[in-house]
């Protein structure tokens, strides 16, 4: 359940949604109704007849409209630790379709080449991002374009090999205050390949950081490093 503050603390609007995606920092929400005039949300869970409360602020906000939602994207803000954790580990606790986290996702961030393909597997676009954080089971991009497709490719170069993983598209939507693109990605194929795969981000994302050389993403895509 959520309730739609203004900036001058009014109440606007209230209503319920699912959340799709979630992190320490934010979450996916899915609506049947715009959000409109937000300047803060107070979301409230009901986990297992406890509740928990959330503070956020709204980032984007798009119509889906093959299947009639809304998918807005939150940043929390003040939030409390314990709540926090506490939606944290009763989300991870469930399974099922690839739009919920099945386990906790850590900070990577990397530049990888993407290739993106309709399901019948011919090629609809290519290009470079940076990876945000990952899970055994997926991966969040940052693209400075939408992603639409439905099956992904990301490689990564690592010590001058391609490590190659393969993914499904979730959701693409764009970030208000970066003009950028957050796709959601479940990764798919033999899970020895994806353990390599997150094995070889963890090493590339540690060496990175361990050289203060954390990669920025901009245009032209040719030149992606500070």
């Amino acid at each position: 359940k959520y309730i739609i503050f203004d900036n001058e603390g009014k109440d606007m609007d209230h209503g319920e949604g699912q959340a799709l995606n979630l992190s320490q920092n934010g979450m996916l929400l899915a609506t049947r109704k715009p959000l409109n005039n937000v300047f803060v949300m107070l979301m409230t869970f009901d986990l297992n007849g406890k509740v928990v409360k959330v503070k956020g602020r709204l980032v984007s906000s798009n119509m889906q409209e093959t299947i009639g939602y809304y998918f807005a994207g939150i940043d929390f803000i003040e939030p409390m630790d314990q709540q926090v954790t506490a939606v944290m580990e009763e989300n991870q606790k469930h399974s099922g379709t690839g739009e919920q986290r099945r386990s906790p996702r850590t900070e990577n961030i990397n530049l990888v080449d993407y290739a993106v393909f309709d399901d019948k597997g011919k090629a609809m676009d290519q290009g470079k991002g940076r990876t945000l954080n990952l899970s055994q089971n997926g991966i969040l991009l940052e693209t400075l374009k939408p992603l639409k497709g439905v099956f992904i490719i990301l490689t990564l170069d690592l010590d001058g090999k391609g490590v190659k993983v393969k993914g499904r598209l979730i959701y693409s939507i764009m970030q208000k205050n970066t003009g950028h693109y957050l796709s959601g990605i479940d990764f798919i194929g033999p899970k020895d390949q994806q353990v390599a795969a997150i094995v070889a981000f963890i090493k590339s994302y540690s060496r990175s950081k361990s050289k203060g050389n954390i990669p920025k993403l901009r245009a032209p895509y040719t030149q992606l490093f500070d």
